[in-house]
């Protein structure tokens, strides 16, 4: 399994805890809209730091953009896992390995998702 891989699983584990429990969620939707929202921060951190090295001044993209920019990569975060249920493919390897490893996985996958927009902050001050 890749790092990716490891990701979608451990975010579609914990939506699929929630499912378990009784609530009415879609682990495989949800996880894609988190998905989109992760590429969504890479992309305006890439943005921003593209215009802080190459640009003098400061652009402010409509923040339309940026929802399309989610829609659009929890929409193909959608279609590649919901294909031949590789979704299940994926949570079901995750589930079989280790247990150590998935907790360096469970780590590792938080930093991905939140870190763009940690840095981000710093492009504020």
């Amino acid at each position: 399994m890749n790092f990716i891989d490891y990701v979608y699983a451990h975010i579609y584990s914990w939506y699929q805890k929630m499912a378990d429990k009784g609530r009415k969620v879609n682990p495989q939707g949800l996880t894609s809209v988190v998905f989109g929202i992760c590429a969504n921060g890479w992309f305006i951190f890439f943005t921003e730091l593209y215009f802080f090295l190459f640009k003098s001044h400061r652009v402010t993209i409509n923040t339309l953009i940026y929802v399309i920019v989610a829609l659009f990569f929890a929409g193909l975060v959608n279609l590649i896992y919901s294909n031949n249920d590789r979704y299940l493919m994926v949570y079901n390897t995750y589930l079989q390995s280790n247990k150590k490893q998935n907790g360096k996985a469970i780590v590792f996958s938080w930093i991905f998702i939140f870190f763009p927009y940690i840095l981000l902050l710093f492009f504020l001050f």
